[in-house]
């Protein structure tokens, strides 16, 4: 039985909210590979492009809508690579949100006095500024209220926690700049720079996926065992 804010008494009923999250969390890391692997591609595309563009003066004009003469291979295998990235980024993306959405309600079952709800737990990902900090605070709770649901803010926060959400601020902070300086390009040289930037901003990618797949794993296998084991009355 849980108290609410004027004093009465209300039951906990789990099992009306909770969810195993173990199904969606293999689906999801199948989904984060091929994000990994789509992602990796794109950076090969874009280094031959890259190495097809030294062939050719620095100051070379560029187009959006034109193909550039010599650079049209490297053109098709970025722009083939990109379509098929963006389809797999996109589901994902959906993936995974929808996972953070149910270890945080499975995590609100388990636990009280969370300051993040589900909702926003996959809400503040789109606020500006507070993406930087909020959905870190959301999984910090969901993995300590799956850990020890009873006293969860005694639970240190893991260093595998702080590692993917440094790798999340990177590889975002690498992408916006490689956006900016992509739409400021109108030489060859201007956008081999550009070119640079994505491939450090995929490679960054390693990392962070493998991070995110680690925790998804070790949240979805903590919370699931607490869930069976808990006692609500």
């Amino acid at each position: 039985m849980t108290e609410t804010a004027d004093g009465a008494l209300q039951q906990r009923k789990p099992t009306q909210v909770a969810r195993n999250p173990e199904p969606l969390a293999k689906t999801v890391r199948v989904w984060l590979y091929l994000y990994l692997a789509t992602s990796m591609l794109v950076v090969v595309s874009t280094a031959v492009s890259l190495a097809l563009a030294t062939s050719l003066p620095p100051e070379t004009p560029v187009s959006f809508s034109e193909p550039t003469p010599g650079l049209e291979l490297g053109d098709f295998l970025v722009g083939v690579s990109s379509v098929l990235f963006t389809f797999v980024y996109l589901v994902a993306g959906f993936l995974t949100l929808k996972w953070i959405f149910r270890v945080s309600r499975n995590a609100h079952v388990l636990a009280s006095g969370l300051t993040v709800r589900p909702p926003w737990a996959v809400g503040w990902y789109f606020v500006p500024f507070a993406n930087l900090l909020m959905p870190f605070r959301a999984l910090r709770e969901a993995w300590q209220a799956s850990e020890n649901p009873q006293a969860w803010r005694s639970v240190p926060v893991p260093s595998l926690l702080r590692w993917w959400w440094g790798f999340w601020l990177v590889e975002n902070t690498l992408g916006s700049m490689s956006f900016r300086l992509g739409l400021r390009a109108d030489t060859l040289g201007e956008t081999a720079a550009t070119q640079m930037v994505e491939i450090v901003s995929g490679l960054s990618d390693i990392p962070l996926v493998l991070a995110l797949v680690r925790i998804v794993t070790r949240l979805s296998a903590m919370q699931q065992a607490s869930l069976q084991r808990e006692t609500f009355a």
